[in-house]
């Protein structure tokens, strides 16, 4: 099965799949909360799912790895 984005019956059968691998769960947090298909917006490829507010979280910094670390690196500046 192929991994890219598609709203179709192939992006069903690939939410059903990893709702039933990752347990129903959110794979940043692990909370049962609203889940969506998180995918990459590039090249369409469906990585997992994830709870809405961490999908939009990571949407709102555009997937960007280096920006995703300057936050991080600010958070933890700011303890």
């Amino acid at each position: 099965m192929s991994r890219r984005y598609q709203i179709n019956e192939q992006r069903k059968e690939f939410y059903r799949q990893q709702y039933l691998a990752q347990e129903g769960r959110c794979m940043i947090c692990g909370n049962p909360e609203r889940l969506v298909v998180d995918h990459n917006h590039e090249d369409g490829y469906m990585r997992g799912l994830l709870c809405y507010k961490h999908n939009a979280g990571l949407g709102m910094f555009g997937d960007d790895v280096d920006l995703l670390r300057k936050a991080i690196e600010y958070l933890e500046s700011t303890k």
